[in-house]
């Protein structure tokens, strides 16, 4: 059995990533998920610079919240805030507004590939995450770690990086 104190963020993490703009919809980046057959993926800023992840739990999140805010604007008894409500005027934060900028998890802390797995992991644990995004020096991603992936460290046991995976 592998040891995460004797490993390094380089030798598990994943390097194929996809990265979405800070502007992208929710819908596009659901789309792109679906495509690429990924869960998370590091958001960039205009610069490429890493500002944060946005995760397959953050989609289904704001599915939820504009499918409430859908049903509390039209109401099933046909008054809702509908009637009441411009919604080019005013937006209630995160809501409506569609951009994966409101719904991404910001970045907290600078991970790097020579990093310890072992340090790495009781962060994670600390901070309830199972994504996090790996940096190089200049704040650009270059691969993503989850929580799996340290979990097939400890049973020796290859992670299969494909949602549709049997077996």
């Amino acid at each position: 059995m592998s040891s995460l104190s004797n490993t390094r963020v380089q030798e598990v993490m994943v390097t194929d990533i996809v990265t979405v703009a800070e502007t992208d919809t929710m819908e596009e980046v659901s789309k792109l998920f679906e495509q690429q057959d990924v869960n998370a993926a590091p958001v960039v800023d205009q610069d490429h610079n890493c500002v944060g992840i946005i995760t397959s739990h953050d989609i289904v999140e704001y599915e939820a919240q504009r499918q409430s805010m859908a049903t509390a604007m039209g109401g099933a008894s046909g008054i809702g805030l509908g009637n009441f409500w411009d919604k080019d005027k005013f937006r209630l934060s995160g809501f409506l507004f569609g951009e994966v900028g409101f719904h991404m998890s910001k970045l907290q802390e600078q991970v790097g590939m020579d990093d310890c797995l072992d340090t790495v992991a009781r962060s994670m644990c600390k901070r309830h995450i199972h994504h996090i995004v790996v940096l190089d020096a200049f704040q650009k991603p270059i691969g993503l770690l989850s929580s799996l992936d340290l979990l097939g460290i400890l049973i020796d046991q290859p992670v299969c990086r494909s949602l549709r995976c049997s077996g």
